[in-house]
């Protein structure tokens, strides 16, 4: 019996070759035993995903995402919202697409349409941030507005190298943001000033691998927490920052630890992201993980 597959695609996705992309997603799925049906997210026509989901959810098996990383954010805070917990088919098409890489390996438009058609459901933990669903990160501080701040036509020309010019040409302001606050989990209260801070169910973040033991996993129930303290001294900051990105933290200046709530009580208004997409401005932010809430098709058993 054929699946019946929703498929949402952004036209905006960050691939230029997005309508042979699209044609080989629906010659795949069609050739795996799918019934796929066809639509474009366009806000701008009345089709965006809520409206999708809330109206038609119902007649299908899967859903099936192409884009990016933000666009997955949406189409998730949508179903969680709307109490839709049917499986999700995760077809990478932005720029770092850091939570495919969480998982499963870099693949082609075949083999992630095979896992969508063959693979195995895998139930992950979601987090919640002040109301608002995330899939892998919130963060603030250093670099997090690079992803929401670089122009969609240079993400589409340059990709990834895209991010990485607008971070080094914000290298300055971005290592002199300091945010000074309170963060409380599991009973304990501490404070600090810092650079850049990360709340965590995945990895890597913007491309760039965390340093956290390999028991951490997408199901464990478990945020990783990473906070850098704010330093004058540049030189200082940016060894602690390379240690931080080679797995060598620093006790003296980075805070690295597990939960599954915290709250930031902030001095100021504080800019933050979520999966890669601006997350507004907020001086109180409670985090907490809702355990194994949503399902996404893997190749791994």
């Amino acid at each position: 019996m054929k699946k019946k597959v929703m498929f949402l695609f952004n036209p905006e996705a960050g691939n230029s070759a997005i309508e042979k992309i699209v044609f080989d997603i629906i010659k795949n799925l069609t050739i795996f035993d799918c019934e796929v049906t066809v639509f474009p997210i366009m806000p701008d026509k009345g089709l965006g995903s809520e409206e999708i989901l809330i109206t038609h959810a119902a007649e299908f098996e899967i859903i099936v995402v192409y884009g990016g990383d933000g666009t997955l954010n949406r189409v998730v805070n949508i179903m969680m919202h709307q109490d839709i917990h049917l499986p999700i088919g995760y077809i990478p098409g932005g720029t770092t697409n850091d939570f495919s890489k969480a998982i499963d390996e870099n693949g082609t438009i075949e083999s992630y349409c095979r896992t969508i058609a063959f693979g195995n459901p895998f139930s992950y933990d979601v987090g919640c941030f002040n109301g608002t669903f995330f899939n892998y990160v919130a963060a603030f501080g250093a670099f997090t507005a690079t992803s929401y701040e670089t122009s969609r036509e240079s993400k589409k020309i340059l990709g990834y190298g895209a991010y990485v010019l607008n971070a080094l040409s914000n290298l300055p302001a971005s290592l002199t943001n300091h945010t000074k606050m309170k963060f409380i989990h599991d009973g304990v209260e501490e404070e600090g000033t810092f650079v850049f801070g990360a709340i965590s169910n995945s990895p890597s973040v913007g491309g760039f691998k965390l340093p956290f033991h390999e028991d951490s996993t997408l199901d464990d129930g478990k945020f990783e927490v990473l906070l850098v303290a704010a330093l004058d001294n540049l030189e200082v900051l940016h060894n602690v920052l390379s240690g931080v990105a080679t797995g060598n933290i620093d006790p003296k200046y980075v805070h690295a630890f597990k939960t599954d709530k915290i709250k930031f009580i902030c001095e100021e208004d504080t800019a933050w992201t979520l999966d890669g997409e601006d997350g507004g401005k907020h001086r109180t932010v409670t985090v907490e993980i809702h355990p194994k809430s949503m399902t996404i098709m893997t190749s791994k058993s």
